[in-house]
């Protein structure tokens, strides 16, 4: 592609970027963006990892999935066979007490998402993905004059106990695993991720990694179970 015809995109989405960013002015909980297809919620990624998001008043909640990691023998409402499964997730919740004052945007083009906590001591939130490894990350500012204090949980998701999870801490980092079917299956699938925060910054970084030991390489059909 020529540089004037890059110029020319830029500009062209640049001008369509209120159409690509979704707001959202009440929290939004699990079951409002539950869907059998598509993400009704927010959501970014890279092509490689994907997020989707639900909040309250005062927390955001990140479930992350990575393309690859896939269970054999799922059933559902759609069939029996291969589906992708979220590995776990990241829960950041402000303690301070809860106001009317909320807002949430999912920017598309700069594949961002932002929230301003409807809290008595105000903290916005600026998450993204790495266009080329694994890594999310979450930036956290305040204007509060007083310190706020924050609790950060990462955790594997553990709703079917068929799915093998593991979690520790080593030296203030946490460590979580998740692993597809082992029993009657064609292959078996690990992944795994870890959360660090870093004080100097205010930010909250997630990587996530797959462990693969593969029974065989079929992956036909595959469905996103959110």
């Amino acid at each position: 592609m020529k540089i004037d015809e890059t110029k020319t995109d830029s500009l062209f989405f640049a001008k369509k970027i209120s159409l690509l960013t979704a707001t959202w002015d009440t929290p939004f909980g699990y079951h409002s963006i539950k869907s059998k297809s598509a993400p009704i919620g927010p959501y970014i990624g890279n092509g490689d990892v994907g997020v989707v998001c639900r909040t309250s008043g005062n927390s955001q909640n990140f479930r992350i999935s990575k393309v690859d990691f896939v269970t054999d023998g799922w059933s559902d409402w759609a069939g029996t066979g291969p589906a992708a499964l979220p590995v776990g997730g990241v829960q950041i919740i402000v303690k301070s007490p809860v106001t009317k004052e909320f807002n949430y945007q999912m920017d598309q083009l700069g594949n961002e998402l932002r929230m301003n906590t409807a809290t008595s001591q105000p903290v916005k939130m600026k998450s993204w993905i790495a266009v080329n490894d694994n890594l999310m990350i979450t930036e956290l500012t305040t204007t509060a004059t007083t310190p706020v204090k924050i609790s950060v949980e990462t955790f594997a998701d553990s709703a079917n106990s068929l799915y093998g999870t593991t979690s520790e801490i080593n030296d203030q980092v946490a460590q979580v695993t998740r692993q597809t079917k082992t029993a009657e299956v064609r292959w078996i699938s690990k992944a795994g991720m870890y959360g660090v925060w870093n004080m100097a910054d205010s930010m909250m970084l997630i990587d996530l990694t797959n462990l693969p030991i593969w029974k065989a390489e079929e992956r036909k059909n595959m469905r996103t179970v959110l």
